[in-house]
């Protein structure tokens, strides 16, 4: 018999041999075959994530475009195979020698090395003792260079950035390069800075825009001048920063288009090339404006020697894994996963992690947790969710959830990296109205042209949990597969909330 839109093979929805009967599947194949989205794939796993047995299974075996609920896989990978007290520790190191020997920096692929989001929740002691909130940038780099200076260095032959804990591929293919210079396609790099963009607020002078400064202070970043500035009243604020094409003198070559009809209250961010490169020079700018001298500055070659044992001269600048999981999952940060995803990479090998290494990591962090069927049919090429080649399934991402979560070294750092339905990050405005039954949403969201994911837990008050899955690829309204994916998370929560009440 046919089966009203959206599509679902009745075999996958009836037969499934792991679900379990009962009116929880009744009512969530009734709100998928209720739901406004027409044309769509959509696949539904639901789990009790006590005893791993799927509640839910809606073509659950059905590989689907995951969008950012790839992250879930990645992060949580990176979590289990580094392990909760792992800490990113981005070094500045000195090698005597002629010249006043080698001053390098050692990347440990820290996405959150310099990321304005984390500076402003900083607390800093300010050198004249005051304690505030809130690290500017230049406060950041003025740590290295005020130690570097305290140590009477007034010369150095050369200033090298090591970033080989990474490959230089900075972004995996698939990704779309159309939107190369949005912020979430920032490079990925092993030294990240400054979340791999900069910021300019553009503000209208007489007849003309005027870029703004950088943030960080770059001079010698070339910016073309091609928006206007007309301030009539049907003029729209509209500027935005493409690329230019790059040279080897000017890699980061931009040009400031659209119109600007105000000052913008909110920086443009747009995001840099070959940021390992560009940090060097950053680096190189304020150790000179001090009097350092510095003959060259490079990025580390492939035959260069390790730094890893010489001296450091500077703080050593330390992130814990658990804030790096923050970014990613709560605020879906695609560089914190991408980070995450290649560092796990660079531990297994012990080698410049590239995509497929890491690509190959993440497959075998999951074989670890989930049976090996469920890993059938799944493509792994970014840990963002990103790049359209990704294909997961919802009953694989409902076994893993539920692995997680029954680890107690993992469950607090997991549960705690991830936004929560109403309250904070990408779910803080939605399930607005929707009645959880005094449970608790805490998920993953993920969208790109097309797809519309939520995957994560309904957590009843005394701890127990169910894992969802709700995977909607072809999608034409996201704001329809939005509220078909709320819809079966509150019904999972009334089936928790009984559960919980009878236990």
């Amino acid at each position: 018999m046919p089966i009203p839109m959206p599509l679902l093979p009745a075999a996958a929805i009836w037969l499934a041999s792991t679900a379990v009967a009962g009116s929880l599947e009744s009512d969530v194949t009734a709100l998928v075959r209720g739901a406004k989205l027409p044309g769509a794939t959509i696949s539904v796993s639901v789990r009790d994530a006590a005893d791993g047995r799927e509640l839910v299974d809606l073509s659950a075996d059905r590989p689907m475009i995951p969008a950012s609920n790839m992250k879930l896989l990645s992060t949580g990978a990176a979590l289990d195979g580094l392990g909760p007290e792992f800490r990113f520790r981005t070094r500045l190191v000195h090698r005597p020698g002629t010249g006043g020997g080698t001053l390098v920096v050692i990347g440990d692929g820290d996405p959150a090395f310099g990321d304005p989001e984390l500076l402003a929740t900083t607390m800093h002691r300010r050198p004249d003792g005051t304690v505030v909130a809130g690290l500017a940038v230049e406060e950041l780099i003025s740590l290295w260079v005020d130690a570097i200076e305290s140590r009477g260095i007034r010369r150095l032959e050369t200033l090298v950035v090591d970033d080989r804990v990474f490959d230089r591929a900075f972004r995996p293919q698939g990704w779309p390069m159309d939107q190369a210079n949005e912020h979430y396609c920032a490079e990925v790099a092993g030294l990240n800075f400054h979340a791999n963009c900069l910021h300019l607020a553009p503000a209208p002078a007489s007849d003309r825009a005027v870029p703004g400064p950088f943030t960080p202070d770059a001079p010698w970043v070339v910016i073309h001048n091609r928006a206007s500035a007309n301030r009539g009243k049907k003029d729209q604020h509209n500027p935005w920063i493409s690329h230019e094409p790059a040279t080897p003198n000017a890699p980061n070559a931009l040009a400031l288009r659209g119109n600007v009809r105000e000052p913008s209250a909110v920086p443009i961010r747009v995001t840099l090339r070959e940021v390992p490169d560009f940090f060097a020079t950053l680096l190189a700018d304020r150790l000179r404006r001090r009097g350092i001298e510095i003959g060259s500055v490079r990025v580390a070659n492939a035959d260069d020697p390790s730094f890893a044992n010489e001296i450091d001269v500077a703080p050593i600048i330390s992130t814990p894994i658990t804030t790096v999981l923050q970014r990613a999952n709560s605020d879906s940060s695609n560089l914190h996963a991408e980070c995450l995803f290649k560092r796990l990479a660079h531990e297994q090998t012990n080698a410049p992690a590239t995509w497929s290494a890491a690509a190959a990591a993440l497959r075998e962090e999951l074989a670890k947790r989930v049976p090996t069927p469920l890993l059938e049919g799944v493509e792994i090429c970014d840990g963002s969710g990103l790049g359209r080649g990704n294909r997961i399934r919802a009953d694989l991402v409902t076994a893993w959830l539920a692995s997680l979560v029954a680890d107690p070294e993992i469950r607090g750092p997991w549960l705690a990296s991830m936004a929560v339905g109403g309250e904070h990050g990408t779910l803080k405005r939605r399930f607005s109205g929707i009645d959880l039954a005094g449970c608790e949403v805490r998920a993953k969201s993920g969208y790109i042209n097309g797809v519309s994911c939520l995957s994560g837990y309904v957590l009843a008050p005394d701890g127990r949990s169910f894992a969802f899955s709700v995977l909607c690829n072809n999608v034409r309204s996201v704001a329809d597969a939005k509220k078909l994916q709320e819809r079966i998370a509150a019904r999972v929560a009334r089936e928790l909330s009984t559960a919980s009440a009878r236990s």
